[in-house]
């Protein structure tokens, strides 16, 4: 499953980014590491983006940032 494919309230692990350069690095560096545990904590109206709870603070992701983050629920 995906982190876009979370709803709001919903938990989960990281278990693989799957994104590569630039993005994969700024994703590392806000806290989506695997193993790290994650919050879907807002949605705007369309869906798109998404704000996570990640290692204290929160970022919006746009959907295909999230869908590049492998996760398990908690």
């Amino acid at each position: 499953m995906c982190l876009n494919d979370l709803c709001v309230n919903d938990c989960c692990v990281i278990l693989k980014l799957n994104s590569n350069g630039i993005m994969r690095r700024r994703l590392m560096d806000v806290g989506f590491i695997p193993g790290s545990r994650v919050k879907c904590i807002l949605s705007s109206p369309s869906g798109n983006p998404k704000a996570y709870l990640v290692k204290g603070s929160v970022i919006a992701l746009r959907s295909s940032d999230a869908c590049d983050i492998e996760v398990d629920i908690v």
